[in-house]
């Protein structure tokens, strides 16, 4: 039985939530907190805020954490797991839907961002991407954990049956941001 570096894997949310020794993990590779740092912490998974979705299971993660200096520390987390039962699967693991989506946010978005940089040094275009916090993937299981942008104000709206759709000044603001990727990946 080989020994596994870092935090294991979760399954779903619901995992990801309900296992102490998997948050504690997180929050020392991600924030540095020893578990002597954390005095207790508190777990929200917002209603409405997951999505059972074609090629992941994702949703929305909250953690408050108070801190044994007293101080109270509140983490917002975009959560994709690659469930372990999914009807597309076998999708999944052919196309490395994870494996393109770290790779994305580890390699390709820092090597566009720094050729623009070089190119372009007033810094005129910016990346409309979320900060990659924590990615790994083993066998058939996958995480990958982004910045909540919900908490720096991006939502999307309801329709009058309460289904998120996106309007068509956020669509195109959607579009617009990858071209801007597109563009930068052409000239590069």
């Amino acid at each position: 039985n080989r020994r596994r570096s870092g935090p294991r894997i979760p399954t779903s949310l619901g995992q990801l939530a309900n296992c102490e020794s998997l948050l504690l993990a997180l929050l020392k590779e991600i924030y540095q907190l020893e578990q002597e740092d954390i005095k207790s912490y508190d777990v929200c998974l917002p209603k409405g805020g997951e999505v059972k979705g074609n090629l992941s299971d994702s949703g929305r993660v909250r953690l408050s954490v108070s801190l044994s200096d007293g101080r109270a520390e509140a983490f917002s987390w975009f959560v994709k797991v690659m469930p372990h039962v999914h009807h597309n699967k076998e999708l999944v693991s052919k196309f490395d839907v994870f494996k393109n989506e770290i790779e994305f946010y580890t390699e390709i978005a820092p090597m566009l961002k720094k050729f623009l940089k070089e190119k372009i040094p007033e810094d005129e275009i910016e990346f409309d991407i979320p900060k990659m916090l924590y990615a790994k993937q083993e066998d058939d299981r996958a995480i990958i954990i982004l910045e909540d942008l919900n908490t720096e104000g991006f939502t999307q709206e309801r329709d009058e049956n309460g289904n998120k759709f996106l309007s068509k000044e956020k669509a195109m603001l959607a579009v617009e941001s990858i071209a801007k990727i597109h563009a930068a990946s052409y000239a590069l």
